[in-house]
C-alpha cells in the first residue's frame, strides 16, 4: 500500500470513528432546549420585556399572540388582564396588577429524544416562574406533557412554591405575603 492509499484509508477510518462517536453521543448525552411561552390574550395595559429594558406595550389585538421567552417579564397594570400559554398548553391568567417572569422553560434530553418529541419518554421538562406581585391563576389540567411530567416551580417572595395539583392560584398582597392554594380545575 503506497503513502497516498494509506492516507485515504486512515482518513476514512477517522471519519467512521467520528460518525460512531456522534451516534453514541446522540443517544447518551443530554442537553436542554429552551421553550418559549406565548401571550395569548390581553386586556387593558400590559407590558412585555426583559428586566432592565423598557417594556413594550401589548395593547392591541394586532400584537397578540406575542412570544414570551425565558428571561422576559409580563406586567399587567391595575384593571388589566393577560393570559400566558406555556410550551405544554398550561396557562397562567394574570389579573392586574400582577407580574410574571419566565425564568426557565425547557426540555432536557438526548438528540434522539428531542427528535422523537411526541414520545415523551426520557425527556425532562422544567418550568420556573417568578411571581412577586398580584394574582395569577395557573391551569395545567389539559397540558401535554401532563402536569406530573413537568417540574414546575414558582418563585415567590421568600419561598418557592411547588404545586401538587394541576390548578392553583397565587395571590401576593401589598406587603409581599403570598397565599398559594390549590383550586378546582374548571370543567369545560
Amino acid at each position: 500500500m503506497d503513502r497516498y492509499s494509506r492516507s485515504i484509508v486512515l482518513s476514512l477510518f477517522v471519519v467512521a470513528l467520528l460518525i460512531v462517536a456522534l451516534l453514541v453521543a446522540a443517544v447518551t448525552i443530554t442537553f436542554p432546549v429552551g421553550l418559549n411561552g406565548q401571550v395569548t390574550h390581553v386586556e387593558g395595559e400590559v407590558k412585555l420585556g426583559a428586566p432592565g429594558q423598557t417594556p413594550a406595550a401589548l395593547g392591541d389585538a394586532g400584537s397578540i399572540p406575542q412570544t414570551l421567552r425565558p428571561g422576559e417579564r409580563l406586567r399587567v397594570e391595575p384593571g388589566g388582564a393577560a393570559t400566558v400559554m406555556f410550551f405544554n398548553d398550561g396557562t397562567a391568567t394574570l389579573s392586574g396588577p400582577a407580574e410574571l417572569l419566565l425564568r426557565e422553560s425547557s426540555r432536557r434530553g438526548t438528540a434522539l429524544e428531542h427528535t422523537r418529541i411526541r414520545h415523551h419518554d426520557g425527556v425532562e421538562y422544567a418550568l420556573t416562574i417568578a411571581q412577586h406581585t398580584g394574582t395569577i391563576e395557573y391551569r395545567f389540567d389539559r397540558a401535554d406533557p401532563v402536569f406530573d411530567r413537568v417540574t414546575i416551580r414558582v418563585q415567590l417572595p421568600g419561598e418557592v412554591y411547588i404545586p401538587t395539583a394541576p390548578c392553583w392560584r397565587i395571590e401576593i398582597d401589598a406587603a409581599g405575603q403570598a397565599d398559594a392554594r390549590t383550586i378546582p380545575c374548571p370543567s369545560f
